[in-house]
């Protein structure tokens, strides 16, 4: 009995991760029913069983995604015994760790706002403004307690982000390095952008460090709107 159920699952799994790989590389609009029943090779009356359209696809892959980001931002800023500079590790854990497991999701996200239903964008954008309300609030804290220097808190927010989000472009499960470890390494690195450092050669490395981090701004801040 659960047979049938399981095979139509891993079936609309299939059809999902074919039709994100479409949508990435031919874009949203470009892309058919029918070039992704090709891809799987499959009729197109079997797709449209699953799915009654392409946009029906699309808001499965990304209708959780910004939301879960935002519940994990909010569950550490309601930890108790946690100072600033843990509370951001926490984050960039935590976001970096979702990214790294959800990377064809987060890159449709950014890429196909536009095609999302009304409503739909309308959550996806607020969650992303609360993820970066989360992070700014942090370091803002760490700032206050002279954990962190004294760095414009949402520019370091942005960069923060930025450097979790740009994994989904690059990442590969077969790479060199394990997710979670690629999470450490950011989680490390984001930390030394902004916690107080003694020494001018220290200091440069910081600055350099914001200045690696801001690459992926420009993008984030062009989806929050």
């Amino acid at each position: 009995m659960n047979a049938p159920s399981g095979r139509a699952d891993l079936l609309k799994q299939r059809i999902c991760t074919a039709a994100s790989k479409l949508f990435i590389r031919r874009g949203f609009g470009a892309t058919s029913m029918q070039d992704i029943a090709d891809a799987l090779r499959i009729s197109r009356p079997k797709l449209y069983y699953y799915f009654r359209d392409k946009a029906v696809i699309l808001e499965t892959l990304v209708s959780n995604v910004p939301v879960e980001a935002h519940r994990r931002a909010q569950a550490v800023l309601s930890a108790e015994g946690l100072d600033a500079p843990q509370k951001l590790r926490q984050l960039i854990l935590q976001h970096a760790d979702l990214i790294l497991a959800r990377p064809l999701e987060f890159r449709l996200l950014d890429m196909s706002l536009e095609h999302l239903p009304r409503g739909m964008k309308a959550r996806a954008q607020k969650a992303k403004r609360g993820l970066l309300e989360a992070f700014t609030q942090v370091i803002r804290e760490g700032i206050e307690a002279e954990k962190f220097r004294p760095v414009d808190a949402r520019v370091a927010a942005f960069a923060m982000i930025g450097m979790c989000n740009w994994t989904a472009a690059w990442y590969r499960r077969e790479g060199r390095l394990r997710a979670e470890e690629i999470c450490k390494v950011l989680a490390d690195l984001g930390i030394s952008a902004v916690e107080k450092g003694k020494g001018a050669a220290r200091t440069n490395g910081m600055h350099h460090s914001l200045k690696m981090l801001r690459e992926g701004i420009a993008g984030l801040e062009a989806a929050i709107g």
